[in-house]
C-alpha cells in the first residue's frame, strides 16, 4: 500500500511519548494520519488519494480504540513504521479495499 509508510511525514507529538495524551491531541494525531495521507496523494496526482485517504480514515476511527491510537502514536514518535504496529497492521486488509474507486464498490 502506497500511502502507508508515508504517515510518518506529518505526525507529531508534545512531551514524551509515555504521557497519556489529551483529546485534542489525540484529535490531532488521529487527523495527521489522513492528512499525511491527502497530501501524499496528491503530490504523487493520485486522483484517488482523497477518497482513500477519507476511506482509510473511517475505517481507523471506527475500528481502533483512543488507547490503541495512542499505542500507535507512541510507536510513531520512536520511529516505528506504521506497516510493522500492530493495531494498524490488523487493519491492512480492509484498508486495501479503499483502493478500489468508489463507483466499482456501489
Amino acid at each position: 500500500m502506497k500511502y502507508t509508510a508515508l504517515f510518518l511525514l506529518f505526525v507529531t507529538l508534545d512531551g514524551s511519548a509515555k504521557v497519556k495524551m489529551t483529546s485534542a491531541q489525540l484529535e490531532a494525531f488521529k487527523s495527521s494520519i489522513k492528512q499525511g495521507c491527502t497530501s501524499r496523494g496528491i503530490e504523487r496526482q493520485d486522483n484517488h488519494a482523497v477518497a482513500f485517504c477519507d476511506c482509510m480514515d473511517k475505517i481507523l476511527r471506527n475500528s481502533l480504540s483512543d488507547a490503541e491510537f495512542e499505542e500507535l502514536a507512541e510507536q510513531a514518535a520512536a520511529g516505528k513504521p506504521f506497516s510493522e504496529m500492530a493495531p494498524f497492521n490488523v487493519l491492512i486488509p480492509q484498508i486495501t479495499q479503499c483502493k478500489v474507486p468508489a463507483e466499482k464498490t456501489r
